[in-house]
């Protein structure tokens, strides 16, 4: 279905007519599935307690990436046959969710992501998101808390680090950066896991590792000269959803024990799919030319925590990420 508004004046009958593009339409809430996920009948229960406006088809699609027998379980009796798929090899994230559009390309028109981590909810994401996708918007953001992000300090500080590199190499591949910002000004959340993405991106879409998945997302909306918007979602500590209080929430600031030097070491592997993502879509000479700025980036972005020591952490951690950058590099 076209996402085009239809021309009907002002007031009530434009009104209208915002509402015809997004919510006659069919999506799918997407929730990809890997290994062992005690509390998964939970996520898919919430998901299908969703509210959808009239006039909008929302069905349920779970994919099983190599799941133990007890999650693939307790997915069996959550799921009707035609709501899974299943695999018994790894497929990677954006791998597992691609397979989901395949699946339903030419039937749904949106795809809401609902990663199984324990921290969504999409019984108050999806209405969220619908509420955002209008006038051009072709991806839906959802903005984590940053305060209650459930990671390890040095893995926040290696997504901030990210999302600054990518945000660099947008501009200079000379595409509308300003759709990367939220709308307090800053640089939104390019990493999370929920999100609302149009079929006309979904078809573009070829990454399979998570990281790259999420990136090449937004480079394809950017390419397209489509819009991005964000909604707030709020964090829910996998406790929420019968799981155990983990390290990461119980510890989140005592970060006197992380090694932020190694940070950019411990997490190689992370770095190295994004950046063959990178040169992909930018090419090398725009990401050389990226690596240039990105310092004036991250001196002009908000801190993500507020931790006033996070930008100088940023920096400490800056010379060994753009080591690892550059070995990724051909020719450097």
């Amino acid at each position: 279905m076209s996402t085009n508004l239809i021309s009907c004046g002002e007031g009530l009958e434009s009104l209208r007519a915002t509402y015809i593009q997004v919510y006659a339409l069919k999506v799918c809430v997407v929730i990809p599935v890997t290994g062992s996920v005690p509390w998964v009948d939970r996520v898919i229960e919430d998901a299908r307690q969703a509210p959808a406006p009239k006039g909008c088809d929302k069905e349920i699609l779970v994919v099983a990436d190599i799941c133990d027998s007890t999650t693939i379980e307790k997915i069996r009796k959550s799921t009707a046959p035609e709501e899974l798929l299943m695999f018994k090899r790894k497929l990677g994230k954006g791998g597992a969710i691609r397979k989901a559009y395949k699946a339903r390309m030419g039937i749904a028109d949106w795809f809401m992501h609902v990663d199984c981590d324990g921290e969504h909810r999409p019984s108050e994401n999806l209405p969220k998101a619908l509420k955002a996708a209008r006038n051009g918007v072709l991806l839906v953001q959802g903005e984590r808390e940053k305060e209650r992000i459930l990671m390890p300090y040095p893995r926040i500080i290696l997504e901030y680090l990210l999302n600054c590199l990518f945000l660099s190499c947008v501009k200079q591949a000379a595409l509308d950066h300003r759709q990367l910002l939220n709308e307090r000004g800053q640089v939104g959340d390019l990493l999370s896991g929920s999100k609302l993405l149009h079929t006309s991106i979904a078809t573009q879409v070829r990454s399979r590792d998570a990281y790259p998945f999420e990136f090449e997302t937004l480079y394809r909306t950017l390419a397209q000269q489509g819009k991005i918007a964000y909604y707030n979602r709020h964090n829910v500590p996998p406790s929420a959803y019968g799981g155990p209080i983990t390290k990461e929430e119980e510890t989140l600031y005592n970060t006197s024990s992380q090694k932020l030097q190694n940070a950019a070491k411990d997490f190689r592997y992370t770095i190295d799919d994004s950046i063959r993502g990178f040169l992909n879509w930018f090419g090398i000479d725009k990401i050389k030319e990226a690596i240039e700025n990105v310092q004036e980036e991250i001196k002009e972005q908000t801190p993500w925590l507020p931790n006033p020591y996070f930008l100088e952490d940023c920096h400490k951690v800056l010379p060994n990420f753009l080591t690892t950058v550059k070995h990724r590099l051909p020719g450097l």
